[in-house]
């Protein structure tokens, strides 16, 4: 049966030659494999190079097959466009970055139609700011976190004013190993409150921002596996580092 849903783009591999296979965040049947060919074809590599970029939002036709592990897309064309994005250096490594963030994040045949909207608008958020969006990848890894069930407390207070990365909470003292000092708890505390639309309201340093990341990442890693083995964050560091 001819099926038509929304993707995002997570990943693609070479299967052979003339193939690849590629792994998308599909709306109406969560993230699955399509094996794409044409590798040989100058004209269908050249789409093939062009349209199943990380994170690009498509449409697509395919025959669903419950029982195969790849599938076959029968068309498929850019939902939204993006204007910045592609021609960006700094939003195309917060791009890779969190391409391979979601790939660990989201589960493969999970439905979830407010995890992929999410993403999706969130990415289009990202396109068209021009402006200080330095912080963007901050908050969208704190947002994204309601939608995948650990959404930090936001119980900031004069007598909680330390965030436990461990406890997902803000106390009243300082956890040595995984706890935020008051100054970059205020922060935190900050990006929970701020909604993603205004993302570019939050300034904080390069150090700073550097220095959340991390935390931000030592807090997924008590509920997502090999997290921290990440390929993208070296260059997501220099670029912003400049």
């Amino acid at each position: 049966m001819l099926h038509k849903t929304q993707g995002i783009v997570l990943n693609q591999t070479k299967y052979n030659d003339n193939s690849k296979i590629v792994t998308i965040f599909t709306r109406a049947f969560g993230k699955k494999s399509f094996i794409i060919y044409g590798l040989n074809s100058k004209k269908k590599r050249t789409k093939l190079i062009n349209i199943y970029q990380p994170l690009f939002l498509l449409n697509l036709e395919f025959n669903y097959h419950e029982n195969k592990s790849l599938q076959k897309i029968k068309e498929v064309s850019l939902k939204t466009p993006y204007v910045s994005i592609p021609f960006n250096i700094e939003k195309t490594a917060m791009v890779f970055f969190l391409t391979e963030i979601l790939s660990k994040i989201i589960k493969v045949d999970v439905v979830d139609e407010e995890l992929f909207d999410f993403i999706s608008n969130s990415l289009q958020v990202l396109d068209l700011q021009n402006q200080n969006f330095t912080n963007y990848h901050l908050l969208f890894l704190v947002k994204i976190t309601k939608y995948i069930g650990f959404e930090p407390n936001s119980n900031f207070s004069s007598q909680n004013k330390y965030f436990d990365i461990s406890q997902g909470e803000f106390s009243g003292f300082c956890d040595e190993k995984y706890g935020m000092n008051e100054f970059e708890s205020k922060i935190f505390f900050e990006l929970i409150n701020t909604e993603l639309v205004d993302f570019h309201k939050i300034i904080i340093s390069n150090i700073t921002r550097s220095y959340l990341l991390q935390k931000i990442l030592i807090y997924y890693t008590f509920y997502i596996e090999n997290l921290m083995k990440l390929k993208s964050l070296k260059v997501l560091s220099e670029i912003f580092q400049k």
